[in-house]
C-alpha cells in the first residue's frame, strides 16, 4: 500500500507471519519481547533454505536462535524443524508450546532422539514465558522492557 492511500477501516489489519490467527499472534508477540531485549527478530524469515518463524540476533556476538511455535505435541513436526533449522545455521531452537503437556511429551521425544550436544542448545518455553520477565539463556540484558 502506498503512503498515500488510504487504509479500508472495516477490514482488520493482518498480523505479520504465516499459520492461523493464533500462530501469527505469538509470533507477534515474540518478536516484539525479544526487540525489547535490543535484539534483531523477524517473523518468517528465510535463513539458508528454511522458513522460521521468529529469527532472533544478537547484534553483537551474532548468536542466532531459530524460534518454532508448535501449538500441538507432534514430535515429528519438532524433529524436522530442529534438524532444518540447524543446518541453516542457527546456535540455538527455541520450541514455544501453548500447553505444558504438549511441551512435556515432545521434549521427552526429543531427547531419545537428538544428539546429545544438540540437545544443550535447544530450549522448550510455554507462550507464557513472553507475557513475564523470561530472557533465554545468554540474553540478560539489564535494559530490558517487559512486552505490554
Amino acid at each position: 500500500m502506498a503512503m498515500t492511500e488510504k487504509r479500508n477501516s472495516n477490514k482488520p489489519m493482518r498480523l505479520a507471519g504465516k499459520g492461523g490467527k493464533e500462530h501469527r499472534k505469538y509470533q507477534s508477540l515474540i518478536k516484539e519481547h525479544f526487540a525489547n531485549l535490543g535484539k534483531i527478530a523477524l517473523v518468517e524469515a528465510y535463513i539458508n533454505g528454511k522458513n522460521i518463524d521468529v529469527f532472533v540476533q544478537d547484534i553483537e556476538t551474532k548468536k542466532s536462535i531459530a524460534v518454532e511455535i508448535q501449538l500441538n505435541k507432534n514430535p515429528k513436526l519438532a524433529f524436522e524443524n530442529i534438524k532444518k533449522d540447524f543446518k541453516a545455521g542457527c546456535d540455538e531452537i527455541l520450541l514455544v508450546f501453548k500447553k505444558l503437556a504438549d511441551l512435556k511429551a515432545v521434549k521427552k521425544s526429543v531427547f531419545k532422539e537428538i544428539e546429545k550436544e544438540k540437545i544443550k542448545r535447544i530450549q522448550f518455553r510455554l507462550i507464557d514465558d513472553f507475557t513475564s520477565d523470561f530472557i533465554p539463556k545468554g540474553y540478560k540484558n539489564s535494559t530490558y522492557k517487559k512486552p505490554e
